[in-house]
């Protein structure tokens, strides 16, 4: 009788890890994404809006993020998701970080993006991965997607300024996920 004790104490104690271990890779999905996210200043002048960052760790969680569409977010594959806004000068920037299950999955978001964009769209040369923007009406639009990230870039106003700090943001998103997705 101790021995099956024993037996099903190791399977309940094997089967606690599981759970810990799956449990703990959501968790880092959701950590992970975040520090993609730029500090103030990565881009100069661009700083960090107070209580503005999201985080959704996985995608049931993405309701909470986007105020309606967001099944569209699940459906093409990703598994957490970040944002944060910054501000510059008058103007202010949202960036939106997605991590996708696979790199395929996120250059098939990155694509459909870039067919869709409306305006000029000008290509963004980038560490690792591809990036583009456009410009439609007052707003810019940039994306980035290097292996299974893909980050976009919202800017309410369309400036040779505004271009130029997407740009770069589009840049610096690129070498951190390079950084954080080694």
């Amino acid at each position: 009788m101790r021995t099956l004790s024993r037996a099903i104490g190791s399977h309940r104690a094997i089967a606690a890890l599981v759970v810990i271990g799956l449990c703990s890779a959501a968790a880092y999905a959701a950590i992970t994404i975040g520090k993609v996210l730029p500090p103030s200043d990565a881009v100069a002048g661009w700083k960090i809006v107070p209580k503005t960052y999201k985080e959704c760790p996985n995608p049931s969680g993405l309701a909470e993020l986007y105020d309606g569409g967001w099944e569209k977010y699940r459906d093409a594959g990703i598994i957490a998701a970040a944002t944060q806004t910054y501000k510059g000068s008058a103007k202010q920037i949202v960036i939106y970080a997605h991590e996708f299950s696979s790199a395929e999955r996120a250059k098939a978001y990155y694509a459909s993006a870039q067919k869709n964009a409306k305006g000029k769209i000008t290509s963004v040369q980038v560490a690792g991965g591809q990036a583009f923007y456009s410009v439609t009406g007052p707003a810019t639009v940039g994306n980035v997607v290097r292996g299974k990230v893909q980050c976009q870039v919202a800017a309410m106003g369309s400036t040779a300024d505004m271009q130029q700090a997407v740009a770069a943001f589009l840049k610096v998103l690129a070498n951190r996920v390079g950084q954080v997705y080694k």
